[in-house]
């Protein structure tokens, strides 16, 4: 059952200036979002567990921002 679109649960990327829907990221950025990880939450789907994700914020902070540009 579709709803319509639904919301972000950051509101960081609710509000944003950038033309043609293109959000401007650093890996600052990119790091506060995964730290805001809610580290109880199962696997997702590429196997990885927020836990860890979140132990890793500053590592794969500049890998996450180069693949989301």
């Amino acid at each position: 059952m579709d709803d319509g679109p639904r919301r972000s649960q950051c509101p960081e990327l609710e509000d944003h200036d950038c033309d043609d829907d293109q959000l401007l990221l650093d890996s600052e950025f990119v790091c506060d979002l995964v730290l805001q990880l809610d580290p109880y939450k199962s696997l997702g789907p590429g196997g990885n567990h927020p836990r860890n994700l979140k132990g890793l914020a500053d590592v794969i902070a500049k890998p996450l921002c180069s693949a989301l540009v």
